[in-house]
């Protein structure tokens, strides 16, 4: 009410002092009533606008919390949308899970009644417990330790080798035998015998060539064993050293196994003399004289 009325006044007072300079004080005073009414008047007009916004306030904070609210409802239901998206994804992820371990212990069964080896033992309430507190790598391990190969793998193709000549072996020398002569059964001796019997009787050895025989044998003997004691001498030695003997000796050097082979026959000639072919005509003679004199012997008992 004090700024309407110092308002007022200031208009008065101009007003007057208008009039005052004009000379019509009539005038003046009319005019200076009606600034007073519309002085009034703005006041009145203030007034209410200030309750009109006072009475707004609230109403703004309402709506203003009214949205906040809404908007944390929506908020909250996408956060479910999520939540329960998520939730189905996650028993997705635990089915194939299971599935998969379900599959794993099926075909591992299988695979061990196919077989037929191992006995298949049934799993205990705290043996389960206990594989699920374990951790993964442990049920890997576990699971690694049961596996088998079944299958063998393929082999493939032999490599080959260019510009390698193949390996050549020397040829195996068995030392020369005496043959034994065979032992005959009483019914061997007698369908013989039977045969024989329109057969002229073989002619006996004559105690000299026997001898010469004997002594042949005994020589071939002692050859064989002085050849083996050579082998076994050379067999210790290195490549070099029996190239130097192969040398000294006049003996062509065509590796290490033939070389020794070499050497023992060139010394067992030296020793022995050459080896000849009469020696083996006759061991034979006297093998089939000695079996025909066992039969003969047999018949006559």
């Amino acid at each position: 009410m004090k700024i309407v009325s110092v308002e007022t006044e200031d208009a008065r007072d101009k007003i007057t002092e208008m009039a005052v300079m004009s000379g019509n004080r009539a005038v003046a005073r009319y005019d200076a009533t009606i600034v007073m009414s519309r002085g009034t008047m703005l006041t009145s007009a203030r007034s209410q606008d200030d309750s009109a916004i006072l009475d707004h306030r609230p109403r703004q904070i309402l709506g203003a919390t009214e949205a906040k609210a809404s908007k944390f409802e929506e908020v909250n239901k996408h956060l479910d949308v999520k939540v329960a998206l998520r939730v189905g994804e996650l028993r997705e992820d635990v089915r194939e899970d299971v599935r998969l371990e379900i599959r794993d212990v099926i075909n591992e069964l299988c695979r061990t009644v196919a077989r037929g080896k191992q006995k298949v033992i049934p799993l205990s309430g705290s043996d389960q417990e206990s594989g699920a507190s374990g951790s993964d790598t442990e049920e890997i391990s576990e699971r690694t330790r049961k596996l088998c190969i079944t299958e063998k793998r393929k082999q493939g193709p032999e490599p080959v080798f260019e510009g390698s000549p193949p390996m050549e072996q020397p040829p195996k020398r068995m030392p020369r035998r005496v043959t034994k002569p065979a032992k005959l059964t009483e019914c061997l001796t007698r369908a013989k015998a039977k045969r024989q019997e329109n057969m002229p009787a073989p002619k006996k050895t004559p105690p000299s060539i026997r001898k010469r025989s004997d002594a042949a044998r005994l020589g071939m003997v002692k050859r064989l064993k002085f050849e083996k004691k050579i082998m076994k001498d050379l067999k210790g030695l290195d490549a070099l050293v029996l190239q130097n003997i192969c040398r000294d000796e006049g003996i062509p050097y065509g590796g290490k196994f033939e070389s020794i082979f070499d050497i023992a026959a060139h010394r067992a000639q030296l020793a022995y003399g050459p080896e000849s072919d009469e020696a083996e005509s006759t061991e034979l003679d006297d093998v089939s004289a000695d079996v025909v004199e066992v039969t003969i012997e047999s018949t006559e008992g």
